[in-house]
């Protein structure tokens, strides 16, 4: 019976993809003298058996060395356009039709990045040298000069390039170069993983607080300038929801809005701040009366359906409750489909 270890040259040849000649020239390189004892007399392996454990460990090394051509089963260091042109094959169409093959190598492309590197450092060492040697020679005046010549050079690559971006059709040329390519860019997953983890990355604690003093002592010192002040107050008046809008006709028509505080009749007035000084927080109405304490609150159903606005909506009206403010609240949908019920609603509250 057969030993299941112990392998002829002609099974070796089959398992590493190799002719048998290389198989027996491969072991004497390994082994010496044949396996299993010295050599036959005619100074063949051809008639030994080869351990199975040589087989592995030369079937790896073989695999670290050369890569299997799919179409003959010939191993090479590199499949190459020479190789696959006696197929009547060329490199795109092995690829169609091998989608998974390595055309290269583990130790090719060991050996290339090595050259790649010994070459790259022999550059460097190189150019280090013409450098050294070259101003080594130089005189201050010349090293003046190289100066005033890179930053002529500077100037005239500003001058240029100024007058470029002043071409509109060079500017949205250029503009929809840079979109399509950030389109594509973002278009594959991995490059958006790549760049979220990175920037995970260096979001860090240290840097975050940096941010948050630099936005802190930003907006104090434009909250000290009183023309910043008046104009961020216009914006956020003329900052309306279409549901504000409606709910404002509707006070309009009532008789019961104020256009400002200086506005010297009563009603409700436009995003106002409550007077929760002391409760631990701060709070805005959408409508606010000041002098019957009475409170409209505008609810989109997306926002304040949310946990945290749930919360936060629920203090406010322990507050009003506490501190004998009256409130209602309309949601968004409540005044696009039911607008007259609303209105019922509104005049019940606002009209004495």
């Amino acid at each position: 019976m057969a030993d299941p270890e112990l392998l002829t040259p002609e099974q070796v040849s089959k398992v590493l993809g190799i002719p048998e000649q290389l198989v027996l020239k491969r072991l004497r390189r390994d082994l010496g003298a044949g396996p299993q004892g010295g050599r036959n007399p005619g100074g063949s392996y051809c008639r030994r058996l080869i351990p199975r454990s040589w087989v592995e460990q030369e079937l790896k090394q073989l695999n670290h060395e050369t890569v299997r051509c799919l179409e003959c089963g010939s191993r090479l260091t590199q499949i190459t356009y020479g190789h696959l042109k006696s197929h009547s094959l060329t490199l795109s169409d092995y690829r169609s039709k091998y989608p998974d093959a390595e055309l290269t190598s583990t130790a090719t492309h060991e050996r290339l990045a090595q050259r790649k590197q010994c070459s790259r450092e022999a550059t460097a060492d190189r150019l280090a040298k013409m450098r050294a040697k070259r101003w080594s020679t130089k005189t201050p005046a010349d090293a003046r000069r190289v100066r005033k010549r890179k930053q002529q050079a500077r100037e005239r690559m500003t001058e240029v390039s100024t007058r470029l971006w002043q071409d509109p059709d060079y500017r949205a040329m250029q503009t929809a170069k840079a979109r399509d390519q950030l389109k594509d860019w973002w278009s594959d997953p991995d490059y958006r993983k790549r760049i979220s983890k990175a920037r995970r990355a260096s979001w860090t604690t240290e840097k975050r607080d940096a941010v948050s003093r630099r936005t802190r002592d930003m907006s104090i010192a434009l909250w000290k300038d009183p023309e910043h002040r008046l104009r961020m107050k216009e914006v956020s008046v003329d900052r309306w929801t279409k549901p504000e809008q409606t709910l404002r006709d509707i006070l309009r028509s009532l008789e019961c809005y104020r256009e400002s505080l200086d506005d010297p009749r009563y009603g409700f007035v436009a995003h106002g701040w409550i007077p929760t000084a002391g409760a631990g927080f701060s709070a805005n109405a959408d409508f606010i009366d000041y002098r019957r304490r009475r409170i409209i609150h505008v609810d989109g159903v997306y926002w304040h359906s949310k946990p945290e606005m749930k919360v936060r909506d629920q203090r406010l009206d322990r507050w009003c409750d506490a501190n004998d403010w009256a409130y209602v609240r309309i949601t968004d949908a409540d005044l696009k489909h039911r607008r007259a019920q609303v209105e019922q609603l509104v005049a019940d509250f606002v009209l004495p």
